[in-house]
């Protein structure tokens, strides 16, 4: 015998040992044929034909292999867990269940299954054409079912893109809620509840605070975490009084409606201001005996008696004189007296304070050196445009504004629009629509100011613009 059949044969005994299988075994020796064809030969024995290749089955297509994937971690998720440390007790034999292809209509959209399937070139390309409401559906099922990190940071970006299409930005899940209710028609409010809900998702200094007639304010930053709302607070509270600076619009009536509420005593200032309109008058009244004349104490008095705040507004319109009445209450001596109401000494309580309002460049605005002194906080006041931005002004009116406020402070434009025009202009259109909404907005420019503004506004729409009118 050979030494390749004594091999042969030596190899089957020891595989027919290994598989109780008996010595000799005409098996073994078959098993061992493909091993060694010169020893089957010398027996004669004949290798079987190899075996025909099988044809490569079809590939399956994107969606039959996202079914599959699916009805896999299904059944997976069926099996339960078991401890590493002791090996799990044999379930009885039953025949296992098919497992069900995942129907097409239980995902958030036909084409999603092609999506968990497919490249992640091949899907981006398929969300990026979804609405967002099949986003924020698919953003869901995958949470709720699959909990893939690739897929659900892919659905979220997708959203966080069309949030900022639309002009805001969704780093917060009430982003993404509000901007559900943009989808419902809900515009200008929608547009609010992004804002607010961002503002107090970011920082709860900002969150809006509602205003006596309803309306929201919204804090703003001075430095670091300070606000212009919690530096008047604070102002009073040290007895420092404070005054504001911006052009008209800029919301410095709103400032103080928000910062004070009804704690709030205003005077509107003008060249015609006189000291009674400050301090009081004699007053005719009905009475028994026919008119007869009762004192009425003026904003000033009421503020002091009260212990309460006085917005003087357009303060540098006042006759400095007038205006001057105010000072022995808002330095050391806390208080006044009242020569035309016998001579009546009124001191000021704890809580009153004054804050003044000064509109650079109106016409016959001047501060004096006498009231700039009295007031240790100046603060200048602009129009918020980010805020604007963020509560949905329309892009092209807002870079009209800001081209315009950069010309102004160039001394190459007489007027912009403020928080007060754009807002009236963002509720316009939300009632009578865009192009109504300009032609208002051009409408409210002053006089001296409308060519100009006319001009700067066709060019940031690229079309002619004139105000309403009637014809």
């Amino acid at each position: 015998m050979s030494t390749a059949l004594e091999n042969l044969v030596k190899n089957a005994a020891r595989k027919a040992d290994a598989q109780e299988a008996p010595a000799g075994s005409p098996y073994g020796v078959l098993a061992a044929v493909p091993e060694n064809p010169e020893a089957a030969a010398e027996l004669g024995l004949s290798a079987p034909a190899p075996a025909p290749e099988p044809e490569p089955a079809a590939k399956p297509d994107a969606k039959s292999r996202a079914a599959a994937i699916l009805a896999a971690r299904e059944k997976l998720e069926g099996l339960g867990s078991f401890s590493p440390d002791l090996p799990p007790e044999p379930a009885p034999a039953a025949p296992a269940a098919p497992a069900a292809p995942a129907a097409a209509d239980a995902l958030p959209f036909p084409e999603y299954a092609d999506v968990a399937a497919g490249r992640p070139k091949d899907a981006r390309e398929i969300l990026k054409d979804r609405s967002l409401a099949d986003l924020q559906a698919a953003l869901a099922y995958e949470k709720a079912h699959q909990a893939r990190a690739r897929i659900e940071k892919m659905i979220q970006a997708q959203i966080n893109r069309r949030s900022r299409e639309a002009g805001t930005t969704a780093t917060a899940a009430a982003v993404t809620d509000a901007m559900g209710a943009l989808d419902d028609g809900l515009d200008a409010v929608g547009t609010d509840a992004v804002a607010e809900a961002k503002a107090a998702a970011q920082d709860p200094a900002l969150a809006p605070i509602v205003r006596p007639g309803g309306s929201a304010y919204y804090p703003r930053h001075l430095s670091g975490d300070l606000t212009d709302v919690e530096l008047l607070r604070r102002c009073r509270q040290g007895g420092h009084p404070v005054l504001l600076e911006g052009f008209p619009g800029t919301g410095k009536t709103a400032l103080m409606e928000a910062a004070f509420g009804a704690d709030l005593i205003t005077v509107e200032g003008n060249g015609d201001t006189a000291a009674e309109d400050f301090l009081g008058k004699w007053e005719p009244t009905p009475g028994d005996h026919g008119m007869e004349y009762l004192w009425a104490d003026g904003p000033l008095v009421r503020a002091m008696k009260e212990g309460k705040v006085l917005f003087v507004d357009d303060a540098t319109m006042i006759a400095p004189p007038v205006m001057a009445l105010a000072y022995p209450a808002m330095d050391g001596r806390g208080a006044i007296h009242l020569s035309t109401h016998s001579g009546e000494r009124v001191e000021a309580q704890d809580g009153f304070f004054v804050v003044a309002a000064h509109n650079p460049g109106a016409p016959g605005a001047v501060l004096a050196e006498a009231l700039r002194s009295r007031f240790l906080f100046p603060v200048i006041v602009e129009s918020d445009y980010k805020l604007c931005r963020r509560l949905g002004v329309d892009a092209r009116i807002m870079n009209f504004a800001e081209n315009l406020r950069t010309q102004r402070s160039e001394d190459m434009a007489t007027w912009a629009p403020e928080m007060r025009e754009l807002m009236a202009f963002h509720k316009a259109e939300a009632l009578f629509g865009f192009d109504v909404a300009v032609r208002a907005l051009l409408g409210a420019v002053p006089d001296d100011a409308r060519d100009e503004s006319a001009e700067a506004l066709s060019n940031a729409l690229g079309r002619p613009v004139a105000p309403l009118a009637l014809s």
